[in-house]
């Protein structure tokens, strides 16, 4: 199984995930745009630290609701009604209360 056949590309861009151009638009035009290793490599090491930084975001917007939700049940625990606990408080969750029915009247 040829690959490069396949793709419809020259055997050196087979390596390339993205930007992958064909044998006509090679033939067409010169290749614009980055084709040294070194600013592949740079190109790569930018993603990757993007990756990260998006990572990071991600795992502090989901403290950030967990904290609110802890915050939001003690806002729930100054009611007077009666409750009882039916989960511990996590670090990945807060505590879990049922509260008992009082109708609106």
């Amino acid at each position: 199984f040829d690959v490069a056949l396949h793709l419809n590309t020259a055997p050196e861009l087979v390596s390339r995930v993205y930007n992958r151009p064909t044998l006509e638009t090679l033939k067409k035009n010169a290749v614009s745009g980055i084709t040294t290793d070194g600013q592949l490599q740079r190109l790569a090491r930018q993603r990757k630290g993007q990756y990260s930084l998006l990572r990071q975001r991600i795992e502090r917007e989901r403290k950030m609701f967990v904290i609110a939700q802890k915050l939001q049940t003690r806002k729930d625990l100054l009611d007077k009604t009666e409750r009882v606990k039916l989960k511990k408080e996590t670090v990945n969750q807060p505590a879990i209360y049922k509260f008992q029915f009082r109708r609106k009247r």
